[in-house]
Formats: structure tokens, C-alpha cells, sequence
């Protein structure tokens, strides 16, 4: 997780060139609305050799919960010898020579990862990480291309959350999981949830805040809370008020809420205003222009 992290500070999301490549907006927010353990990880691509998949997490306290989540999904863990052989670092291996070793999980050594299982006849990628995340992906139901993902893919993640929730298995959902740019989570790819008359204030807002803050999620209100006051004018119909939640923090890295209501002319943003919550409080919050 810490070398994803640093891959973070340069990539904070995807273009949108690239998140569309595969798949259309309202694709990606139907899967995103219609999942609640699994993911879209949209991949790097390129030199990482990764592929799309949905992805689920559990958090794995001891070895007494490892064996625990294995029995409850029907997985038998492979445990090692004691002489397992194992890939000796800086040495090159075909992929038929690596593939005979026994990859061991970190921290539980004396069981092998899991790797490509069947679960309620679901072909699936099992992984436990150096966190101790069990990782269950799923990719190629249709195809067996496993560098993409389809419709039937999606079917096959809802199936295994219906059958993880009867079973009481309940998904890890981490702020440092979602901040990654491969995680297309509600909070960092917030702009999906929303039609492209709000996803531009968005924009809007991002643009004007991004030089002073880093967003963590942006939410579209009916209205600004009670406690906001202020004078405004309108111009008629043709001028549209739109009041927003951010949740960011600042330069020394301390976290802020922050309310936003933009305003427009025939689409046309051409104006902001900011409040900052302090304690029960608001207070306004001037910001040059950039």
C-alpha cells in the first residue's frame, strides 16, 4: 500500500479520456451505485501490466481469522514445507519456471496465496497483501480475458455480495483504499454520480480550489445548511444557483469542511462563494482567482 500511495501524489485521478476508454460514464455510475463490497479497478495500464477487474477487500486480523474467511468461502489454503522453494531475487525466470513456485502470504508463511480459485462456481483472483487485505478480483467471466472486464463480470460481483452478506462477511472500505486513482470509489471519482450540469460546477470548483486544498469528495446539495448566511441577486430563470460539500484538507494537512455556492448565467459559471466549518459555526471564506 505505501508504494501505491507514492504512485498517489503524482496520479490523483485518472483523466477522463482514459476512465471512458473502456466503458461509458453512465456504465461506470450504474456499477458504482449497484455495488456495495466490490469496486471497479480501472488499471494502470502500460509497464504495470495490470488489468481491469472488481475487486473486493477483507481485513484479516490473525491466522484465526484467515482460516475463518477461507472456510466461509468454501477455499482450502495449501500449507508449505518447510523447504518451499522460493524465487531467488534479481534472478530472471521464464514464466513456466516461475510459475512452479509456491508464492507464500507475508505474514502467515507457512500458506501459500491463494491465487485463482472457484467460489460458488465464480472464477475468481485471491490475494492476501502485505497489510493483511484479503483481495478478491474478478475479471474474464466471459472470455477469459482477464486484462478487461464485462457485463457479465458485474453480474458475477453482485451474485458473490449476496452471498458474502448471508454469510456475515463484511467488506474493508478504507479512506487510503479509496484515494488510490485505480479505485473508482463514490469519494475520489465523485463527479460520476452526477449528470453533466453538476459535474461541471464541480469542475468549476475543483479548478478554483485545487491551488489551496486537496479534495477528498465534493457533494452536490439541494441546499447550503441553515446556519449560511448571505445577500445575493438573480437575474431570473436564466440564472442557476448550485450549493455543494467539500471535504479537503489543507497545506498542513489538517482536514476542512468546506460549503461552495456556485453561480450561473445560461451555463455560463461565473462566480463562487465559500464557507468554512469551524466547530458549529461558518464563516466566510474568500479566495482570490487564479
Amino acid at each position: 500500500m505505501k508504494n501505491e500511495n507514492l504512485i498517489l501524489k503524482t496520479i490523483q485521478k485518472y483523466s477522463e479520456s482514459y476512465l471512458f476508454e473502456r466503458h461509458s460514464k453512465e456504465t461506470l455510475r450504474y456499477w458504482l451505485n449497484n455495488l456495495k463490497y466490490f469496486y471497479f479497478n480501472r488499471a494502470w495500464g502500460g509497464h504495470a501490466n495490470d488489468g481491469d477487474c472488481f475487486v473486493a477487500f477483507f481485513q484479516i486480523n490473525d491466522e484465526q481469522e484467515l482460516l475463518t474467511i477461507a472456510s466461509n468461502i468454501g477455499l482450502d489454503l495449501e500449507i508449505l514445507p518447510d523447504n518451499n522453494p522460493k524465487p531467488i531475487k534479481g534472478k530472471s525466470y521464464t514464466s513456466k519456471e516461475y510459475s512452479k513456485f509456491k508464492i507464500e502470504i507475508t505474514n502467515f508463511p507457512k500458506y501459500k496465496q491463494p491465487g485463482r480459485n472457484l467460489i460458488q462456481g465464480i472464477e475468481s483472483f485471491l490475494w492476501v497483501d502485505d497489510n493483511n487485505l484479503l483481495k478478491i478480483s474478478i475479471s474474464g467471466s466471459s472470455d477469459k480475458n482477464y486484462y478487461v472486464v464485462s457485463e457479465q463480470d458485474f453480474r458475477d460481483s453482485q451474485k458473490l455480495e449476496v452471498w458474502f452478506y448471508k454469510r456475515g462477511m463484511n467488506p474493508f472500505r478504507d479512506k487510503l483504499i479509496e484515494e488510490r486513482a485505480t479505485i473508482i470509489s463514490r469519494s475520489k471519482y465523485y463527479q460520476l454520480l452526477y449528470p453533466k450540469n453538476i459535474a461541471n460546477h464541480i469542475k468549476y470548483l475543483e479548478n478554483h480550489l485545487n491551488s489551496l486544498l486537496e479534495i477528498h469528495s465534493i457533494e452536490y446539495l439541494r441546499k447550503l445548511p441553515n446556519g449560511i448566511n448571505y445577500i445575493t441577486w438573480s437575474i431570473g430563470d436564466v440564472e442557476n444557483d448550485r450549493s455543494f460539500k467539500i471535504y479537503a484538507t489543507d497545506k498542513n494537512n489538517k482536514e476542512k469542511e468546506v460549503y461552495a455556492q456556485t453561480k450561473s448565467v445560461f451555463g455560463f459559471i461565473f462566480r463562487a462563494m465559500y464557507w468554512i466549518k469551524d466547530e458549529q459555526k461558518y464563516r466566510r471564506l474568500k479566495i482570490k482567482k487564479s
